[in-house]
């Protein structure tokens, strides 16, 4: 039933870099290998085809991932520690969870249709435009995308992974963008909440291939009420985005959270910053496996705030979990648009990385931050921290 056997692939090549010394594993495998499980510090690309043999694999402490997509996505592959990589594929989504500081390189999704050029070097520059017929607009501009994500702790899980999710999609219907992060708490309970987020994360982005064209809240609800497998319990927040024809459409359900920035002036200006969902401090709104069941909150995608934003060129979207929201004033995140460098190429990947630099220090500090307005002393909360970033270009 996983989704990475429901897919074709048309084109393949990958070019995978480990520095000297490195002693942490590195696997190519066929498609054959089992991919249906989150594999401590592998990068999972499953085809359908066999001649395309593409599970890739390596760890390490840090990683930049470039990927270069020729969508709209069919088929699925799960980022979680690689090195270096260099990956074309034709057809590809991205499903990723949290192992140590990742950051990913921007793509590039030219929103009119022409056909894609042949690449016969794959080692070529990535930032090349990519072509898609989704997103058909009137307008012709790219969108760039990046994430970057930091675990709090991995010494106690078993997956060895943090808590957080995401996923990034492309399809006819638009460009999908998901964060979820796993429920702390549950460990009583002999529950890993990444086992859920991830599962979530996953079922999503599959889903948007069949289900895009729908609202997001119909989306969630197909993905929720989708049977989990047999054992698996656990619950998520959940904050969903999607791009088409230059609207943005964003579901939350939770502390986690969605914002829109606009070019203005020398700087940037906030347009959206989507709101908190708390049953009380410290108990966001969720989708979980036991929903009203004794002990537990009975929250459903019904009850997921809806936003609508109508985007322009040099708008900025970023999808955060809590590990973000709670370490850094949304003005902070502002001040970190407005001194990058919005020409750049890396412009999505450098400000993702910059965002968990700076939580990551405020999360440690004695400073103020929003959870410390919010539990009245100063100081930050280590969590897992994801950020997804996509970038509206001219």
């Amino acid at each position: 039933d996983s989704p990475f056997n429901r897919h074709s692939q048309q084109e393949v090549s990958a070019v995978c870099s480990i520095s000297s010394g490195n002693e942490d594993p590195f696997t190519i495998c066929s498609r054959d290998s089992p991919v249906c499980e989150w594999v401590v510090g592998l990068c999972v690309a499953q085809l359908d085809e066999p001649e395309f043999d593409s599970l890739i694999s390596s760890t390490s402490s840090t990683h930049h991932n470039r990927i270069q997509l020729e969508l709209p996505g069919t088929c699925s592959h799960t980022f979680q520690q690689p090195r270096t990589q260099l990956i074309h594929f034709t057809n590809t989504s991205i499903y990723a969870s949290t192992m140590t500081s990742a950051s990913q390189r921007p793509v590039e999704l030219e929103q009119h249709t022409k056909s894609m050029q042949n690449e016969t070097d794959p080692t070529q520059s990535i930032m090349d435009e990519i072509s898609s017929d989704s997103m058909k607009s009137d307008s012709r501009h790219n969108i760039r995308v990046g994430y970057a994500a930091h675990p709090k702790d991995t010494s106690s899980k078993k997956y060895k992974s943090g808590e957080d999710a995401f996923c990034i999609e492309n399809s006819d219907a638009g460009l999908f963008l998901a964060v979820f992060d796993g429920i702390g708490g549950l460990h009583s309970e002999n529950i890993d909440p990444a086992d859920y987020s991830h599962y979530l994360a996953q079922t999503c982005g599959d889903f948007f291939k069949t289900y895009g064209q729908s609202n997001l809240r119909t989306l969630l609800q197909k993905s929720y009420e989708h049977h989990a497998p047999t054992g698996m319990k656990g619950a998520t927040t959940v904050v969903l985005a999607k791009v088409h024809n230059n609207n943005l459409e964003v579901l939350n359900l939770g502390d986690s959270g969605a914002m829109v920035f606009r070019p203005s002036g020398e700087g940037f200006t906030k347009v959206l910053r989507t709101k908190e969902q708390d049953h009380r401090f410290n108990a966001p709104f969720n989708l979980s496996t036991f929903a009203g069941e004794s002990g537990h909150f009975a929250d459903g995608p019904g009850d997921a705030d809806e936003y609508q934003v109508k985007l322009a060129p040099g708008d900025v979207v970023v999808l955060m979990t809590d590990g973000i929201t709670d370490n850094l004033f949304t003005e902070q995140i502002g001040g970190i648009l407005d001194s990058a460098d919005v020409n750049s190429e890396n412009f999505p990947e450098k400000v993702c990385q910059k965002i968990i630099d700076e939580a990551d220090t405020f999360s440690r500090s004695n400073k103020a931050t929003p959870w410390s307005t919010k539990c009245g002393k100063n100081g930050g909360k280590p969590d897992d921290m994801t950020v997804v970033l996509c970038q509206i270009m001219e």
